[in-house]
């Protein structure tokens, strides 16, 4: 068996530090080659006439006044959810308003050539937006900061008070990114073929605002809770109000399961450690790379928490043999955070402004 084990240390100081380059969802990072033109920078500069301030990513759209693009009507994409900037205090009025003259530079879009993924914002009063807290100003001297905010003390005790085991809300996976050459060497000669034919624009399904497995289980910035309703264990993550569906007085083919995003999973306890068997699967990628997950796939989990019950370890074996050549296995972890919760994400793929 080949065993994949990535681990990356994560920690969440400032907004700006989710909004890093690493950050993939919905549209991608705004430096994401697959979905920007990210070797031509563009500015542009004109009055904000629209605010959008829904998942997956807050959008405005500008009336640029100057330059060659003068008179036309651009969406700028910011990198980052709402909920994240909830999380740091800021909220939908705190970066620009809606009749303010504003610069920005980013990338076009090839998905819309009106379309700019935003790096920087000069504002009003003379601080500049910037997406990752590494980037160098462009225009100004003083750099937008946000310090992420406490949680609630009450809400922390009583998280503190309801944990037991597994059953509580656990943070986003600390793995880093899953990329090609990740899979590349396992790959069946079937398997190979498939992903070369992987469009990263008309193929991606987060476009749609659609999320499922193994995929949901790695997504960055996504909390995770896990719900014990005895026949049954809930597991809730925050990335496109996923839900999944454990099933624990179950047999795995006791009777036929229509294939779904998520499959169907059956549950069952070694001691401590929750252990799920998954089938039924109709989801088409494992990932945004692109590589595709066959009909035939199963997938078995391990979900086990460290002796001082503040890390979840996680772990999926995938057996696909359309796809892979043996048997995969990927590992993460996620620390408990008293007081995080699981946010409603009410992901909103186009334009309702």
């Amino acid at each position: 068996m080949s065993i994949l084990k990535k681990y990356i240390q994560y920690s969440v100081l400032y907004i700006f530090t989710s909004l890093s380059l690493n950050a993939i969802a919905h549209h991608g990072s705004v430096v994401n080659p697959n979905m920007y033109l990210a070797e031509n920078l563009i500015e542009l500069e004109g009055e904000i006439t629209e605010v959008f301030w829904r998942n997956p990513h807050p959008r405005y759209r500008m009336a640029v006044s100057s330059g060659p693009k003068s008179g036309e009507i651009w969406e700028l994409e910011l990198n980052g959810s709402p909920i994240g900037y909830r999380r740091a205090g800021i909220g939908e009025d705190d970066i620009v308003r809606i009749g303010e003259q504003v610069k920005v530079a980013g990338y076009a879009s090839k998905i819309d050539a009106e379309s700019l993924g935003v790096l920087h914002i000069l504002l009003t009063n003379g601080q500049e937006f910037v997406n990752g807290r590494t980037r160098a100003l462009r225009w100004s001297t003083v750099r937008m900061s946000a310090e992420t905010l406490d949680f609630d003390p009450i809400k922390v005790e009583s998280a503190i008070q309801s944990a037991e085991g597994l059953f509580r809300v656990w943070s986003s996976v600390r793995s880093p990114e899953l990329e090609g050459s990740d899979y590349e060497h396992m790959l069946t000669d079937a398997g190979r073929q498939l992903a070369s034919e992987y469009d990263p624009i008309a193929d991606n399904q987060e476009l749609e605002c659609r999320q499922g497995m193994p995929d949901t289980m790695f997504d960055r910035g996504s909390p995770m809770e896990l719900i014990d309703e005895g026949d049954r264990i809930l597991i809730h993550l925050q990335e496109y109000d996923v839900e999944r569906v454990i099933h624990m007085n179950a047999q795995q083919g006791s009777m036929p399961h229509e294939a779904s995003d998520l499959g169907y999973s059956v549950g069952h306890w070694e001691a401590d450690v929750l252990v799920v068997n998954t089938t039924a699967l109709d989801w088409p990628y494992y990932d945004e790379v692109g590589i595709p997950q066959s009909l035939q796939a199963t997938q078995y989990e391990r979900f086990s928490v460290s002796e001082d019950e503040n890390l979840l370890s996680y772990e999926i074996t995938i057996t696909d043999p359309v796809v892979f050549t043996a048997p995969l296995t990927l590992t993460t972890t996620r620390a408990w955070e008293p007081g995080l919760e699981v946010a409603q994400f009410d992901c909103t793929a186009t334009w309702e402004g």
